[in-house]
């Protein structure tokens, strides 16, 4: 799977959600000590909204909403696995995919919405914007009871997280993406070996020559003897 594809689709998505502010859209990826991703993604039309959407005069179409969920998801590189969703008033679509390049996440255009994660060394780097600015989440006179847009991204890192500007929990960030708002998502995170092997050689070495020394010991105690 190909990064820009993905993005391209995401993008699709969050423009779709914004246009109508009925979807939760989710991006859960999962960053591998091995340098692969592991993604995850929901889309999901709100079931209040296309209930309403069947009614009043607004320009979409409900019987199109499964269609525009399947073309997007269907061209989407790399799948493993697409099943239904249907949680918290919501129904669409969930994919995945699995051991995908670091590589493919390194693209970053300035200006335009993007997401970069790479590794420098021991650290990973992830870099991200979108605009929303352009997009009213009250575009349409809907009820209250239709759902505000979910738009979330998190990604979890093999190692600590040292910086963020987004939520922490363990070491997964998540950031949730407001309509009318421009956002610059940030994260650095160790990688989760560097501290683990330092204290295995180092422990190993302390045991080895620990180990040594005593074995001189007894030959040197049993030869003077």
């Amino acid at each position: 799977m190909r990064y820009r594809p993905l993005l391209l689709i995401v993008g699709t998505l969050v423009t779709l959600l914004a246009s109508t502010g009925c979807m939760r859209l989710e991006l859960d990826l999962v960053i591998n000590d091995d340098d692969t991703v592991d993604g995850h993604i929901v889309a999901a039309w709100s079931d209040d909204f296309l209930a309403e959407a069947a009614s009043a005069d607004i320009d979409f179409d409900p019987d199109q909403a499964d269609a525009l969920i399947d073309a997007l998801l269907g061209d989407l590189p790399g799948i493993e696995d697409r099943r239904d969703y249907r949680q918290d008033g919501f129904s669409g679509e969930t994919a995945s995919f699995a051991r995908q390049p670091l590589s493919d996440f390194a693209s970053l255009e300035e200006g335009q919405d993007s997401l970069q994660i790479v590794r420098d060394g021991s650290r990973y780097q992830l870099t991200a914007y979108w605009n929303l600015q352009g997009y009213d989440p009250l575009e349409f006179d809907l009820s209250e009871q239709v759902p505000s847009p979910e738009i979330t991204l998190s990604v979890t890192f093999p190692g600590r997280v040292t910086a963020h500007n987004g939520d922490l929990d363990g070491r997964t960030v998540t950031w949730n993406l407001a309509l009318g708002e421009e956002h610059h998502l940030t994260a650095e995170a160790a990688g989760r070996n560097a501290g683990m092997l330092l204290a295995t050689v180092g422990g190993g070495t302390v045991a080895i020559l620990a180990l040594m020394g005593l074995w001189q010991y007894r030959m040197l105690r049993r030869y003077s003897l």
